[in-house]
């Protein structure tokens, strides 16, 4: 299986709150499976809910950030024909 990766825009997930970022596959490619990165300190949150392939061939990720400061995060997606 030819398989590929997108990376999606990093999101700012505010301190206390839910955010959710996404992650979309090429036209003529289908989500397959997918994952996640926090772009913060290691340890430091924001931390995964939830996560899924979307029905427009996206995958994505909803963060918690338990902290008191903003933290960030993003959502990759892997593709297939």
């Amino acid at each position: 299986m030819d398989v590929t990766q997108k990376v999606g825009e990093t999101i700012t997930v505010p301190a206390g709150m839910q955010a959710t970022a996404f992650a979309t596959c090429d036209p003529g490619l289908k989500a397959v499976s997918g994952g996640f990165q926090s772009a913060s300190p290691s340890g430091a949150g924001p931390y995964p809910t939830t996560f899924e392939i979307g029905p427009n061939n996206d995958w994505f990720v909803t963060f918690y950030n338990p902290t008191a400061v903003d933290a960030q995060a993003f959502a990759i997606v892997c593709c297939s024909p």
